[in-house]
């Protein structure tokens, strides 16, 4: 019998809540200067100043020194003319490495933030996320144990622990380049592909890097109307014959469905719909069960903003027919962390399930599941 959960939930009683020290020394700062200006920067921003942290400026790397701009009312500074008592939060990937420049300035000091958990930050948060492990710790063991190697292992438990301590520190302990595919899981992706949430074709251009002369099926399912109409256009500009676009949200029926649209480029703006003003369309639903009508999968990646565990029940029949490789968005949803692992395992016995993190904040965590097929 696991005692993971129960390992977990100890070492969480013994760990501090980052982000809430963090929010707390923040709102005791004279001047708080943001380093980044797209969508995440503004909704730091938007969130900081809600929890009464003094958001005086933000900082571009690019911008030129004694150029006026402002932002959401702030001015928006070079490096070289942030204010000697500001203190930096960076919303950007670590590995871009802006801290080094920040040290070579005379600021009070400078934290990484991650904005997706910024912004829907409660006090009390720890405890909260700690009761759902404990309501869900026989689950969350049977994950735990099926993952068959070590690093699943440590990416799940850190990943768990970050959504309760928000220590960034433990997603870069265990981030994995390549999501989906060309990764120390998946080495090559080919065959029949069903892209679910192809986006603007990140996943496809991905994917004929890496397929050279194979041969290969490509369905793009996205239910945004100008993601579409890019994926088209560039499908028709390269020639590509074997891939299909198809409009439509990947679901567990057929149906109409309200979509928030949102009409910034940032990608991270379709993860938080509160991250920038958008409108809202009926979108067509629908199951790839019937979209596919029969044909067989080779492999079928997911990433629609939290739909998951619905749309993998209405691919039921593809999955238990074809056991295709599964690549399958788990971080929606706090509890979708265990679900659609155990969703995977429930088509079949057959799948071995593991887990990377391909983010350095709280964005894709990704659960593979790859069938040991007879014969091979």
């Amino acid at each position: 019998m696991s005692f993971f959960t129960d390992s977990l939930l100890n070492e969480l009683s013994q760990t501090p809540d980052h982000l809430a020290q963090l929010i707390t020394k923040l709102s005791h700062e004279k001047q708080v200067c943001i380093w980044g200006t797209g969508v995440a920067g503004q909704l730091v921003c938007k969130t900081g100043r809600s929890f009464g942290i003094p958001v005086t400026c933000f900082a571009d790397g690019n911008k030129k020194d004694g150029c006026t701009q402002t932002l959401l009312g702030l001015p928006v500074r070079s490096p070289a003319e942030i204010p000697a008592d500001a203190f930096v939060l960076i919303e950007a990937d670590v590995r871009y490495q802006i801290h080094e420049r920040v040290r070579h300035l005379q600021c009070t000091g400078y934290a990484y933030i991650d904005p997706l958990l910024f912004s829907h930050y409660r006090t009390g948060d720890r405890e909260r996320v700690m009761q759902q492990y404990s309501e869900n710790a026989a689950e969350i063991d049977r994950v735990y144990d099926a993952f068959r190697d070590d690093l699943s292992r440590r990416t799940f438990r850190n990943v768990l622990m970050h959504r309760a301590v928000h220590s960034l520190e433990l997603l870069w302990e265990v981030f994995s380049p390549n999501q989906y595919f060309c990764n120390d899981v998946i080495q090559n992706a080919a065959g029949s592909f069903a892209d679910c949430g192809a986006f603007n074709g990140d996943t496809l251009r991905a994917f004929l890097a890496q397929v050279g002369e194979q041969d290969y099926s490509y369905y793009a399912f996205e239910p945004q109307e100008q993601n579409c109409r890019d994926l088209e256009q560039f499908v028709q500009e390269q020639q590509l014959s074997r891939v299909q676009v198809c409009r439509a949200g990947i679901w567990d029926r057929q149906e109409t469905l309200c979509f928030s649209e949102n009409t910034a480029e940032d990608d991270l703006a379709w993860t938080l719909s509160d991250a920038v003003t958008g409108s809202e369309s009926l979108i067509h639903a629908d199951t790839l069960d019937h979209l596919m009508n029969g044909k067989p999968l080779d492999f079928i990646k997911m990433d629609i903003e939290g739909a998951e565990l619905r749309a993998l029940r209405g691919a039921e029949f593809t999955i238990r027919s074809s056991l295709p490789i599964l690549a399958i968005s788990s971080y929606h949803e706090l509890d979708h962390l265990w679900l659609v692992p155990r969703a995977i395992q429930e088509f079949s016995g057959d799948y071995h399930i593991s887990c990377r993190h391909h983010s350095w904040n709280l964005a894709d965590t990704v659960c593979y599941g790859i069938a040991q097929k007879e014969g091979k």
